[in-house]
């Protein structure tokens, strides 16, 4: 749900992912005899959306598959953007590599929201470049179906304080591991009840669907 590319401020080169994933499944994570966990990595660089098409010419493996978002930095913190639409996209200028949109939190929420474009998720939300440190929580909650509760990158005492925060406006929660290398990929996942196939499978699961998420270990079925 949160990784980084040399397009903005990660190592993680995406061809090489497959190959990574594959040294996990030795290890035994994902798979086990007749059990194979389906597996969607989410690139979210720096206010910066890949094509489709770039990651679909990655090769890799059934069962793993890649889906281009974003994380945008708004003037009050980092937004997890999971959508691709062309209003969005053209205005903020997420086609190019940058590393600094700015545009309001709020009015980022109202821009998705009104165009339907996607879900907007506030990423490792009491850290610094968060926006629960810079707007007040219960006015931003209405605009939220879900937030990042689960972080890679992120101290415990400050996830705790995100679980706290879903909790207290009946919000759900996600994991991801904001791998800015490969080490960290998959250090926290989010678990869907249902196949996610692209994007829009993904934003209709957001919204509608059940799913929570996990440490990377919980998700290991066998010593290697």
């Amino acid at each position: 749900m949160h990784s980084h590319t040399p397009r903005s401020d990660g190592l993680i080169v995406p061809e090489r992912i497959s190959a990574w994933t594959h040294a996990l499944y030795k290890k035994g994570y994902f798979r086990h005899e007749h059990l194979a966990v389906p597996l969607v990595v989410m690139v979210t660089d720096h206010d910066y959306i890949y094509t489709s098409s770039d990651l679909q010419a990655i090769a890799y493996e059934e069962g793993l598959t890649f889906l281009p978002s974003t994380e945008v930095s708004t003037e009050h913190g980092h937004v997890l953007y999971y959508g691709s639409h062309p209003e969005i996209v053209h205005t903020l200028e997420l086609s190019k590599p940058q590393l600094s949109v700015k545009p309001g939190g709020p009015e980022f929420f109202d821009m998705v929201q009104a165009l339907d474009g996607g879900v907007a998720i506030p990423a490792h939300p009491y850290r610094e470049t968060s926006l629960l440190r810079t707007l007040p929580g219960d006015e931003i909650a209405p605009m939220l179906v879900a937030v990042e509760i689960l972080n890679g990158k992120t101290p415990a005492d400050q996830n705790r304080a995100a679980i706290d925060y879903a909790r207290q406006h009946g919000l759900r929660g996600v994991g991801g591991s904001d791998a800015h290398q490969m080490s960290r990929l998959y250090s926290y996942l989010t678990l869907f009840d249902g196949p996610i196939h692209g994007l829009d499978d993904l934003v209709l699961a957001l919204r509608q669907g059940d799913y929570f998420p996990v440490h990377g270990e919980h998700l290991r079925f066998k010593e290697a």
